[in-house]
């Protein structure tokens, strides 16, 4: 198992990585995201849903993101944040 790569989202985007392996999942709570940005401060590759990307964004968090960060769509679809 993986510990270098973590997973920040929605239920069921966390439970398709625990499946696949990743141990550092984590499903997103906005007035809890620094604390769980903290907790996955040392991975090198941190997976988050659309969503959680907006929200990382809206409080002003990045900084706080040292590891590689890969935005994923959630359950309803992309919301073509990438083609920005």
């Amino acid at each position: 198992m993986n510990k270098d790569i973590a997973i920040i989202g929605d239920d069921d985007a966390v439970l398709g990585f625990k499946l696949a392996g990743v141990q550092n999942a984590q499903v997103v709570s906005e007035e809890h995201l620094a604390e769980q940005l903290n907790k996955v401060k040392d991975v090198t590759m941190l997976i988050v849903t659309e969503p959680v990307a907006e929200m990382i964004s809206k409080q002003n968090l990045e900084k706080k993101i040292s590891a590689t960060m890969i935005q994923i769509p959630d359950k309803t679809g992309s919301k073509g944040i990438a083609k920005k």
